[in-house]
């Protein structure tokens, strides 16, 4: 149901991005591994092509590494 109504957040506005990432924490509570990782990776790359929030793809590709079982630090730069 959630990935639903962030789904319909798309046709209301096709650039909010953070849904994308939204999506991907859904996937991943429900332990669907690789649509999270899929979904992930779109947001990197919405924010790689509109400047979106640096934040979110590195936040994005942290949870991607630890849901391939990479040791990922927590240490903020």
């Amino acid at each position: 149901e959630a990935i639903a109504m962030y789904r319909k957040t798309f046709e209301l506005k096709p650039d909010y991005f953070v849904a994308y990432f939204n999506i991907g924490l859904t996937y991943e509570t429900m332990g669907k591994k690789q649509d999270a990782i899929k979904t992930y990776n779109e947001a990197i790359d919405f924010v790689k092509k509109s400047a979106g929030d640096v934040r979110i793809k590195d936040e994005a590709e942290k949870r991607i590494a630890r849901l391939n079982g990479k040791k990922v630090s927590s240490k903020k730069k």
